[in-house]
C-alpha cells in the first residue's frame, strides 16, 4: 500500500510542474517584510575555560610546578559563612600550599562576584569589587572583599584559574 502511494505521488510531480531529476527542489520566494526585522544587539562572547572534574583539577594541581596537594572534602581555613558552593559547582577540597578551598565552577567575572557579594556583605565585609585580569586569551577573575574579623588585616579573595573552570577561595 505504501509503495502504491509513493508511486502515485511521484507520478503527480510532472502534473504539478515539478520534475524528479534529483536536482534541488525549487522554493517559493519569500515576500519582502513590510518592516525590517528587529535584531537583538550582539552579546559579547563569554570567556571560555575548560570544564574539568574535581579529580582532574586535583591531579593537575599535584602535577604542577608547586606540587600542590588537595585534601578532598576539606574547606581549609574558610569560615563557615564562606563554605558554600555556587549552583552547578563542587567543592574539590583544600589546597595544601594555601589552605584554601578549591571549587569547581564555571562562574567567571561579574557572575562570580554576584554570587559572593551578598555573602561577604552579610559577614560585615567591605566589598572591593570584581576585576578581570590577564592578557590575550588568558584571563582570570579576582573578587576581593575586606573582612573586619580577619586577623591579618589582608583582603579576602576569590581567584579563578585562567584556563580551567575552578577557583581558589582565600580568606
Amino acid at each position: 500500500m505504501k509503495l502504491l502511494a509513493l508511486v502515485t505521488s511521484l507520478s503527480l510531480l510532472p502534473a504539478l510542474g515539478c520534475k524528479n531529476d534529483g536536482g534541488p527542489t525549487p522554493t517559493k520566494a519569500a515576500s519582502a517584510p513590510s518592516e525590517p526585522a528587529a535584531t537583538a544587539p550582539a552579546k559579547p562572547a563569554a570567556y571560555a575555560r575548560t570544564p574539568l572534574t574535581c579529580a582532574e583539577i586535583i591531579a593537575g594541581l599535584k602535577g604542577g610546578a608547586g606540587g600542590d596537594v588537595v585534601t578532598p572534602g576539606s574547606w581549609g581555613d574558610a569560615p563557615k559563612e564562606l563554605q558554600v558552593v555556587p549552583p552547578g559547582g563542587e567543592l574539590c577540597g583544600a589546597s595544601s600550599t594555601r589552605n584554601t578551598p578549591v571549587i569547581r565552577s564555571a562562574l567567571f567575572g561579574d557572575e562570580l562576584g554576584a554570587f559572593y557579594q551578598p555573602i561577604a556583605t552579610a559577614m560585615g565585609c567591605t566589598w572591593r569589587g570584581v576585576a578581570i585580569n590577564g592578557s590575550g586569551d588568558r584571563k582570570t577573575t579576582q573578587v576581593t572583599f575586606k573582612c573586619p574579623a580577619k586577623t591579618n588585616g589582608g583582603s579576602s579573595m576569590v581567584h579563578t584559574d585562567s584556563g580551567s573552570e575552578f577557583y581558589y577561595l582565600s580568606y
